[in-house]
């Protein structure tokens, strides 16, 4: 599975060029794509560049303080959000926090240089290359290659020279907040539309009595022990397109219950 690694300016390059050399000892499958090292002397480039963003199933963006607004960043990140969306588009922060990155840049699930979140920007590389049907690793397998493997890229994280704190990017409250809203917003949007499929597609309706149908697979399931009886056999039910025939122990309607008392 190839993978894009985004840069621009010499921080940026230094912490790509050290991914695109670890990558491959814990995930033999991810193929890492850089454009310093694999557009050769000479080539097209914006060819080369454009088949390796429309080739790619993961991309990196090596954020810095410097470029996290460089035009040409956007404009990769933009490129590989629209090929497989912001699931498998991930910045790699050095010397940045997730609140100090921008929108649109802002909306992706960003990863700090450390320990901690690079193991989960490794885990989802190795998702990926589990659904591109490729050679992934086994969570055990993943998580002893990550142990031996972490060692080498911190030592070589810990060269990155010192930036510049002059360029080090600030919001301020009002465009963090305005951006909390509007992600709440999309957030209740998706509740209501889940919502609303929900309210269409009835898990039980009353027949008579406490009696209920329930959708099933064959026929219909009535029952007159109500949301108690129903919640051990909802999971089987729910998706299916015809109902199922199933009689309780107490499946009598509280008619034929009253006619029992009257004859005793």
């Amino acid at each position: 599975m190839k993978l894009f690694i985004s840069w621009s300016g010499d921080r940026s390059l230094f912490v790509a060029r050290a991914l695109h050399e670890w990558i491959p000892g814990i995930i033999n499958d991810a193929e890492p794509w850089l454009s310093k090292e694999d557009i050769a002397k000479g080539a097209h480039w914006p060819s080369d560049l454009k088949k390796g963003l429309e080739e790619s199933k993961f991309g990196i963006i090596c954020l810095t303080p410097e470029n996290a607004e460089n035009p040409w960043v956007l404009f990769e990140s933009g490129a590989l959000w629209k090929a497989f969306g912001d699931a498998r588009v991930c910045p790699y922060l050095l010397d940045l926090e997730p609140s100090e990155v921008r929108p649109p840049l802002g909306h992706f699930q960003a990863s700090k240089i450390d320990k901690e979140d690079t193991w989960k920007l490794v885990r989802s590389i190795n998702d990926a290359v589990k659904d591109e049907k490729g050679k992934f690793r086994t969570d055990e397998q993943l998580g002893h290659a990550f142990e031996v493997w972490w060692p080498k890229l911190e030592a070589q994280l810990r060269k990155v020279p010192a930036g510049a704190e002059s360029k080090r990017p600030t919001r301020k409250d009002s465009e963090v907040l305005a951006e909390i809203l509007e992600t709440t917003r999309g957030v209740q949007r998706e509740m209501s539309q889940i919502a609303g499929q929900l309210y269409q597609r009835p898990l039980f309706w009353p027949v008579s009595g406490s009696s209920f149908i329930v959708p099933g697979s064959a026929g219909t399931f009535l029952t007159s022990q109500g949301p108690t009886l129903l919640s051990t056999v909802l999971g089987s039910m729910v998706g299916a397109e015809s109902p199922i025939v199933l009689e309780s122990d107490s499946g009598k309607d509280k008619d034929q219950a009253k006619k029992e008392q009257g004859d005793k």
